[in-house]
């Protein structure tokens, strides 16, 4: 399963919370990418630029794809850039669209330093907008998140996970 969404949306939180209640592994994806690249996100934007960076973060989310057991990943913001991608979420897993608006989203960023392409409201307005569409045509499932926490998220999920028999009904 992959979570996708707007940066700050919620999408790692919300992957550590499903997967302790369903009892599988979470893969934070950015987290993933840093490993594998052995430097922070940040450094691959200010040094080999945003091509390389999602260079890797395709290359990292085929790995994770060819998982051999489930897992919950929780993707960057920028995954549904590339239409390969897209096309690989599509095809590998369910996938759940975190919609929360992008100015809900960029409220709930404490570290903006982190977040190579997020620096300001209108930035956010404009990427959220640019992105809205990819991140519909992905998903198989939307969670509008604004006024949930992330405990009735990831319970509400979990029913509608076991309801569609992607997960047996005793987890």
């Amino acid at each position: 399963m992959f979570l996708v969404g707007p940066p700050g949306a919620g999408k790692s939180t919300l992957a550590r919370k499903l997967a302790f209640l369903a009892g599988l592994t979470c893969i934070d994806l950015d987290s993933y990418i840093e490993q594998f690249a052995m430097t922070s996100i940040r450094s691959i934007f200010a040094q080999q630029g945003e091509q390389v960076f999602r260079d890797i973060e395709a290359e990292c989310l085929r790995i994770v794809a060819a998982h051999p057991h489930p897992v919950i990943v929780a993707c960057g913001g920028g995954i549904i850039e590339r239409p390969e991608n897209r096309s690989l979420l599509k095809e590998q897993g369910f996938v759940v669209f975190l919609n929360r608006t992008p100015l809900e989203s960029f409220k709930r960023i404490d570290n903006f330093t982190m977040r190579p392409l997020l620096t300001s409201k209108e930035q956010a307005a404009a990427l959220g907008e640019r992105r809205a569409p990819l991140y519909e045509e992905v998903a198989d499932y939307t969670i509008c998140n604004v006024h949930c926490t992330c405990s009735v998220m990831a319970h509400n999920l979990l029913d509608e996970l076991k309801r569609r028999s992607i997960l047996c009904p005793h987890v």
